[in-house]
């Protein structure tokens, strides 16, 4: 006797398989892009994940530099005062990265 399986015992053909017209539940979608979710390359993950990371060590660069304290100085003369600039150059921090974010978010959903 052969051990080799006959290619019936090892399932059923797709056209044979049960299905129906109905769509598949949110659920069932949410399994299936799990299961199937695109591996992306490691450095797309990194750079993916630490973009934020990236924007705000720049936006702080930018508001460290001495050309902009004395920008703010000049223009707010509460600046003067060591405590209310950092609190000014944490506000403008605050909305760039707010801008910057939503900008990207907004030019994200475009492309699709």
């Amino acid at each position: 006797m052969s051990t080799v399986p006959s290619p019936a015992a090892n399932g059923d053909p797709i056209a044979r398989l049960p299905t129906d017209a109905s769509m598949p539940s949110h659920d069932e979608l949410q399994i299936i892009n799990t299961i199937f979710r695109e591996n992306k390359a490691a450095n797309g993950r990194i750079f993916e994940e630490a973009k934020e990371a990236i924007i705000l060590v720049v936006l702080f660069i930018i508001l460290s530099i001495e050309p902009v304290d004395k920008t703010l100085k000049k223009f707010i003369p509460a600046a003067n005062n060591t405590y209310v600039l950092i609190l000014i150059k944490g506000i403008i921090l605050g909305v760039a990265f707010y801008a910057i974010k939503n900008l990207y978010l907004v030019r994200k959903a475009d492309k699709k």
